[in-house]
């Protein structure tokens, strides 16, 4: 379990990406899109399903069953995500866009960055993404959103803190626009197809104060 700890801050460069609930404010509307023959599979994505123990107590906020996105980071099976999908997990299954199911275990979780790691138990037809620096990501450059059910053109419009009512802080956090659905796990990839971030929250203020 420690390397599987080891691993989660091994990416720490990898900032959770506070998304955009509400998308009206001053940037163009993105009209770059994906290729149309291009599938989220090739994004390195996975859809996640995820059944929570009997009597979880995060079932109230979070629901008995969820479901997010996973990004592949390793040929060995390992998935990244948001930590809260996979809390207080019974069982975790992991799909392609073809259809095709892997069953999965919980194998890590950071409190520091809110990210989670699950591992396929059986071999993932998927190549891994690449990794980028979320550190050189830039206010007003454009990026893709990859989720589990689509592929949405965004642009990055602030990065800053974030502090949540519930004990959680970021000191630095992606924040993109205009709104998608289905954002938690997503992949948050440069225009290079390189990953920088994994959706974690809609917020209803993403530009916040550009000084």
């Amino acid at each position: 379990m420690a390397s599987n700890y080891g691993v989660l801050r091994k990416w720490h460069r990898i900032l959770p990406a506070v998304v955009l609930m509400t998308g009206l404010f001053a940037f163009p509307s993105p009209v770059t899109a994906a290729e149309p023959e291009l599938t989220v599979d090739q994004f390195s994505v996975v859809k996640l399903t995820v059944k929570a123990v009997p009597d979880a107590r995060s079932t109230r906020t979070l629901g008995a069953q969820r479901e997010g996105t996973g990004v592949v980071i390793d040929s060995s099976g390992l998935v990244l995500t948001i930590g809260y999908l996979v809390t207080e997990a019974d069982t975790v299954e992991l799909a392609t866009a073809d259809g095709r199911k892997f069953p999965a275990n919980v194998v890590g979780y950071d409190n520091a960055t809110g990210l989670g790691l699950v591992k396929s138990l059986q071999p993932l037809p998927i190549k891994p993404v690449d990794f980028g620096q979320s550190a050189v990501a830039n206010l007003r450059d454009l990026v893709l959103i990859v989720g589990y059910d689509g592929i949405a053109p965004a642009y990055i419009v602030s990065k800053r803190s974030f502090v949540g009512y519930w004990e959680y802080l970021l000191d630095e956090a992606i924040y993109t626009a205009p709104a998608t659905v289905n954002w938690q796990g997503a992949a948050l990839l440069s225009r290079e197809g390189k990953l920088l971030g994994i959706g974690s929250l809609a917020v209803g203020d993403a530009i916040g104060h550009q000084g």
